[in-house]
């Protein structure tokens, strides 16, 4: 059986596509990256144990006023630790709320994120992005109705094809770099 040598190229060209927007997804890449930007060897050092931030920080972190912060907490969409009258995040929790400003930004209505809150804190918590075991380039996709999360170009094309309606990816290692610029500060 021979394969069709439309479907390759066509194969070939969603890849090479993928790569280069991935790549640009990213604010910091050099001339590598553009070629494979799942290379990267970066490993986030933040001890996620130790760092805890308060409101004003977790806002100016995922550049969202404090009053869009507090909403956040009243909808049930952004949860944070008390400590008497303050409000401190752990850096799991701060990268939930960089990772649901960045969405927010990137066109999803509040609805949507607050329908998605639950399934994308756990499948942040699976896939370790909270505890800094994940790869260095893990994405998350979605259009809104359903979340996906991928760590290599292979599941990022498979979870492209996937999805029937346009879809806003992201790229976690940008939202892991803001919390270890400032953690390690601390």
């Amino acid at each position: 059986m021979t394969a069709n040598p439309g479907s390759f190229s066509i194969c070939a060209l969603v890849k090479r596509f993928l790569v280069v927007f991935l790549s640009h997804v990213s604010h910091r890449h050099t001339k590598s990256d553009l070629a494979r930007p799942w290379s990267s060897k970066k490993e986030h050092s933040v001890n996620t144990n130790d760092v805890r931030f308060r409101t004003a920080e977790v806002a100016k972190l995922a550049d969202v006023s404090l009053r869009q912060l507090q909403v956040w907490e009243e909808k049930r969409v952004a949860v944070a630790s008390r400590s008497g009258r303050v409000r401190l995040y752990t850096s799991s929790q701060a990268l939930f709320v960089i990772v649901v400003a960045e969405l927010r930004r990137r066109g999803l209505s509040f609805q949507r994120l607050r329908r998605l809150s639950v399934v994308l804190r756990q499948m942040l918590s699976d896939h370790g992005i909270d505890q800094r075991r994940s790869s260095p380039s893990a994405f998350i996709l979605t259009d809104g109705r359903q979340i996906q999360f991928a760590d290599s170009p292979n599941k990022t094309c498979e979870l492209v094809s996937n999805f029937s309606r346009p879809i806003v990816c992201l790229n976690l290692a940008d939202c892991l770099d803001r919390i270890d610029r400032r953690g390690v500060v601390r």
